[in-house]
């Protein structure tokens, strides 16, 4: 609650007439991303303003501004929207006088309309906003647009007919973007970090640190293309490995079979039953289809028959699912002496749907489960000869069964209780992705994590939403973003709240997406995924009041991943990047999985030199870089620099390396590389083993101090101030012939603010 007196305004605009109300309360949300602002505004009939105001259908479509500020100071507009809610609630407070209100919402036609096509096609995710943009003012759903001048990641493309506000949701979750509709109804879309606030955010009487488990996941299965076959005919009709026939005088039948060298045959007087049972219970649980092929003879038939019955039964233990299939083809084949007649239905190939494929043409017992199928019968139910049936079965198989990956985090369940998703994706092409992909999801989700709210914050007209901003508790810094701020006027006083955010937190479903998009883009390599992939911090809340003290121990400053991020590998891929190699001594390099091979040749010039770059132009300031590194061979000492700087070529294309931050790999050695133009910073911090994957990190601060880490711990501090740097660089000086080094550079990725 503020001690400082305030001023309010608040109006509702027609087309023709302008009235002003004196209301008892207001509340104004801004929000990011999330969903459109929002405003709620009551007051009561009186002799003051326009309160004798009735709601009416009339003030639906209407406009509501709300301007705010404290006393002395220019009015600042904090709401201007359209009214979709009006009415009135008697509640005997104010002496029999009804208690009326407005809602309206601020960017509610973007909201409420869809876009017109089908897809927003794959691009970067500035180009997709501005696609989108200018669309909705096409169509007058805003007044203007304003988007950021960066340009950070490819996307993948985004589905049309959806709301508007739904399909910019997924491009800003997707590649950390805040965007939200201002009081002008200009639509602002813009990069976590783009805008900064200088002030320090002090609670003045209160705020919560709070951990949110709404997307918490701990037990996942991630499933994906139905490819996958289980058993195969040489097992179940030939070797019979694992599998037991049983029936009506059951036996192999060399002479009539379709495939291999044998079938399964039985006879019967009467209705023909036989049944597969397997040594190991079979998985069916992701749905497949049945393959098997059938033979059926029957003679001795009062009448003509062209198809016959067929049930088909799955058991789980004493319980099973089973199906009756009609089946067509089969002729009559005469009559005999006494006026019979025989049915016959050669081969005929049979491909069953199961489970989640055709769940309804399943009659199940209660405690069935796919999970564990024991048998599998057969029964031929008619037509029915007098004397003798059969029926052959052969090529019995299971196809078409969706790929899997599961785990499941036994500490995160016995923290927080069990909480199980399913996803897929057809796209996945094995178990294997299906595995690397659940397991990444389920790391990504199974803690909670930091949300600082209901900050209440005397000079809340200083901030505004999507600002990065720094939190300041008993002298204690939290960092992050501020994802939502609520006016809250309430007679003579005003509570004023900001809620600040770590992190956003994508739901299973956008982040398996997301994660299937990069693994397509690395080729499916699985370990190309996981280098790309980066570690977690694991949080106990425990289970009391969280203590402020504790928290910032568990979120050091430095630790806090709070900058703006451009990734130029992995979903980032090869564009961009330019190789100067006169002497031929790169390889190999691709930036879609982050390899790189350099070898020293003997038929090269004389320093062996070369250069890969990548154009970034960004500005000193607060820079922060990181990678995940990983030597796979090394021969000789070769020297590798790599980082950010300005890198120059002459006339004969040879690399000119000048003031730069950059990590400096002599041979096994890891050093310092930090060039001012005039001075030369080159500490030694590691040794790299070989096959050893290491987390690399700096950090500049304010353009003059920079912190060097490995597996996230500080290991040397350089203060230095440097000119604006230009470009990302490799630069190779691999020496004399035969220094070789083979190695992954994989989430490469770095920030820039002035």
């Amino acid at each position: 609650m503020s001690d400082k007196e305030w001023q309010l305004d608040v109006k509702v605009i027609s087309s023709d007439s302008t009235l002003t109300l004196i209301p008892h309360y207001v509340k104004v949300e801004q929000l990011v991303n999330e969903s459109p602002w929002e405003a709620q505004v009551k007051w009561v009939e009186a002799s003051v303003g326009d309160n004798s105001l009735l709601p009416s259908k009339h003030l639906c479509g209407c406009s509501l501004l709300v301007k705010a500020s404290t006393v002395g100071a220019a009015l600042k507009t904090i709401f201007y929207g359209r009214i979709y809610d009006c009415g009135s609630e008697y509640t005997g407070m104010y002496k029999e006088k009804d208690e009326r209100y407005i809602k309206a919402m601020q960017g509610k036609e973007l909201a409420t309309n869809d876009y017109p096509e089908g897809k927003i096609p794959a691009d970067t995710e500035q180009s997709q906003f501005l696609k989108v943009a200018q669309q909705a003012s096409l169509s007058s759903l805003i007044v203007g647009y304003y988007i950021a001048n960066y340009s950070m990641q490819e996307m993948p493309s985004v589905s049309g007919k959806r709301s508007y506000w739904n399909i910019l949701e997924d491009i800003a979750n997707n590649s950390g973007w805040f965007f939200y509709v201002d009081t002008e109804g200009t639509l602002r879309i813009f990069p976590r970090g783009h805008y900064i606030s200088s002030k320090l955010l002090y609670p003045d009487f209160r705020a919560r640190v709070t951990y949110n488990a709404n997307y918490l996941v701990n037990s996942i299965e991630v499933w994906g293309k139905a490819i996958d076959q289980l058993l195969n005919d040489d097992v179940t009709t030939e070797s019979l490995e694992g599998v037991t026939w049983y029936g009506n005088n059951i036996q192999q039948d060399s002479n009539v079979k379709r495939i291999g060298n044998y079938s399964i045959r039985g006879n019967y007087a009467g209705a023909i039953v036989m049944k597969a049972s397997f040594d190991t219970a079979l998985n069916l649980e992701t749905g497949g289809r049945l393959h098997f092929r059938s033979r059926v003879l029957a003679d001795y038939l009062t009448y003509q028959m062209k198809e016959h019955t067929l049930l088909v039964r799955f058991y789980s233990g004493g319980d099973y699912a089973d199906s009756t299939i009609i089946v067509s083809g089969g002729k009559p084949l005469g009559t005999d002496q006494f006026g019979k007649y025989s049915y016959l239905c050669d081969w005929t190939e049979h491909y069953i749907t199961f489970n989640l494929f055709a769940p309804e043409s399943w009659r199940e017992t209660s405690n069935f489960k796919w999970c564990s199928i024991d048998a599998i019968e057969f029964q031929y139910l008619g037509p029915l000869g007098d004397t003798d049936n059969k029926m052959w079965i052969d090529d019995l198989y299971f196809v078409d069964l969706c790929v899997k990956g599961s785990t499941v985090n036994l500490e995160s369940v016995n923290k927080y209780g069990l909480r199980g998703k399913y996803l897929r994706d057809e796209m996945i092409p094995s178990s294997l992705h299906a595995q690397a992909l659940a397991n990444f999801i389920c790391s990504q989700l199974d803690e909670p994590y930091l949300i600082v709210e209901d900050i209440e914050e005397e000079d809340i007209f200083d901030f505004q939403v999507g600002q990065e901003v720094t939190v300041s508790i008993y002298n204690t810094t939290l960092p992050g973003y501020i994802t939502k701020i609520t006016y809250e006027f309430d007679g003579k006083k005003l509570i004023p709240r900001i809620d600040v955010r770590e992190k956003y937190v994508e739901d299973p479903e956008k982040l398996l997406q997301k994660s299937v998009s990069a693994m397509r883009k690395l080729g499916w390599d699985i370990n190309a995924f996981y280098r790309m992939i980066g570690d977690l911090a694991v949080i106990d809340p425990g289970s009391d009041i969280v203590d402020i003290n504790r928290v910032t121990h568990m979120f050091p400053y430095e630790e806090w991943d709070r900058v703006r991020v451009i990734t130029i590998t992995g979903e980032g891929g090869t564009g961009g990047w330019k190789k100067h190699d006169p002497s031929g001594v790169i390889e190999a390099w691709d930036f879609t999985t982050g390899h790189l091979r350099i070898r020293g040749r003997s038929s090269g010039g004389p320093y062996y030199e070369a250069c890969i770059d990548n154009s970034l132009h960004l500005n000193i300031g607060t820079i922060w870089f990181r990678t995940r590194f990983e030597i796979t061979e090394m021969a000789g000492y070769p020297e590798l620099h790599f980082g950010i700087g300005n890198v120059g070529y002459n006339i004969d294309d040879d690399p000119g390396l000048g003031s730069r931050i950059a990590f400096y790999l002599d041979g096994p050695y890891l050093l310092t590389d930090v060039h001012t133009g005039s001075e030369v910073f080159q500490t030694e911090i590691a040794t790299l083993n070989v096959g050893e994957l290491y987390r690399l990190e700096w950090r500049c601060w304010n353009g003059s101090s920079i912190v060097y880490y490995v597996n996230r711990v500080p290991k040397a501090t350089i203060y230095a101030t440097l000119p604006a740097l230009k470009k990302f660089f490799y630069y190779i000086y691999a020496g004399v012939s035969g220094r070789t080094i083979d190695f992954y550079t994989t989430e490469l990725e770095f920030s820039s603010r002035s």
